[in-house]
């Protein structure tokens, strides 16, 4: 009907373009098309969402035949009628989710998904073990659980087809930011001054608050909606900052257990031959000044031919140049004679030319 009043409209503007009677009537009957358009699509998405909600209706029916199953017969008859409702069910909601325009609707949706696909395949197994011990009060507990689990997941494929997600009204989209929270909250923790650094405190909490990131960033890795190039980056970057933990805590002890200005640590680390990363936070932590930065840089030419191995022997030559310190307040002699001994075997294992030598010694003579 509309549609037919446009036409007949548009097409008595088109012989007297220049009439405006003619142009408002075909004004008024292109709005009068675009509300019955309108309408239409309105419609359409509403038998949409009730197809979808009567896919659910059935689910939750079949649900509650497998929970009141007698045996195992019957069970696996029931089951598969479940099975069967259930790719129904993930046809209809895959292509609502596709055509959701809120972002966090559709995420719901693909949660809520993912989520019932994951809990459906221990439904059998749950259900089997309750059927064959009744009287174990474990398998009534975890098949209930299991059953749980799919009544929230259905739940929650219905919230997100209506847009009525219980959550969003009390509390707003909490859910959504948690583990980008986490990982803030976390980057601020570890900034550490190290001259209060107490590896008994800290590494314990921060090495627990660092699992539990990594097992949602697990979760999030082990969905069906994540794709393999993600999966395989998340569980890369999860390595990589527990080793980064890792290595800055060891510096931030190393750092503690030097006693002085914060000089031996730099003079090890540099030995040592340690990464980027990690040097950039011996600089943060026990350089002085940008000038001893510049310095350690300078020297990483000639560090870097030390093997991982000369660690070490780098602590131990720290070692020798506070025995050096204590000598100079007129301590023991005889530690002085013993560590001239340690500096003289591990001199030659570090250095292996005379410019070496007089590098190092130009380097202790400046400390």
């Amino acid at each position: 009907m509309q549609s037919e009043t446009m036409r007949i409209a548009s097409s008595e503007f088109a012989d007297d373009p220049c009439s405006s009677v003619k142009r408002g009537t075909m004004v008024r009957a292109a709005r009068a098309l675009l509300s019955a358009v309108t309408r239409l699509l309105i419609l359409a998405d509403m038998a949409d969402v009730m197809r979808l909600l009567s896919h659910l209706k059935i689910v939750e029916e079949a649900l509650e035949a497998v929970k009141n199953a007698t045996n195992e017969q019957d069970l696996a008859n029931r089951f598969k009628e479940f099975g069967k409702e259930m790719v129904k069910l993930n046809y209809v909601a895959a292509r609502r989710q596709q055509e959701l325009k809120d972002p966090h609707c559709r995420d719901e949706m693909a949660a809520a998904r993912g989520a019932l696909k994951k809990n459906a395949t221990m439904l059998y197994t749950a259900s089997q073990a309750f059927l064959r011990h009744p009287d174990v009060a474990a398998t009534r507990a975890n098949r209930d659980y299991v059953f749980k689990q799919v009544q929230e997941a259905i739940a929650g494929i219905s919230n997100a087809a209506q847009a009525t997600s219980p959550t969003d009204e009390a509390k707003g989209h909490t859910g959504i930011g948690e583990l980008a929270a986490a990982l803030n909250e976390f980057d601020n923790k570890i900034i550490l001054d190290p001259l209060t650094f107490s590896e008994a405190r800290f590494r314990p909490s921060l090495e627990e608050r660092l699992e539990s990131i990594i097992s949602g960033a697990a979760l999030m890795a082990d969905s069906s909606c994540t794709r393999d190039d993600r999966r395989e980056r998340i569980v890369a970057e999860c390595n990589a900052v527990r080793q980064a933990l890792q290595d800055l805590l060891i510096c931030l002890q190393t750092f503690r257990e030097a006693p002085g200005d914060g000089h031996e640590l730099t003079g090890s680390a540099a030995l040592a031959g340690v990464t980027s990363p990690l040097l950039g936070v011996a600089e943060h932590t026990s350089c002085p000044s940008s000038s001893r930065a510049r310095h350690l840089r300078e020297r990483r030419s000639w560090d870097d031919a030390c093997t991982p191995a000369s660690f070490w022997e780098g602590l131990k030559l720290i070692k020798v140049v506070r025995s050096e310190r204590k000598w100079k307040n007129q301590v023991d002699l005889a530690e002085e004679g013993e560590c001239g001994i340690t500096e003289s075997e591990h001199s030659r294992i570090l250095v292996s030319s005379f410019q070496d030598i007089e590098k190092i010694v130009s380097h202790v003579c400046i400390i």
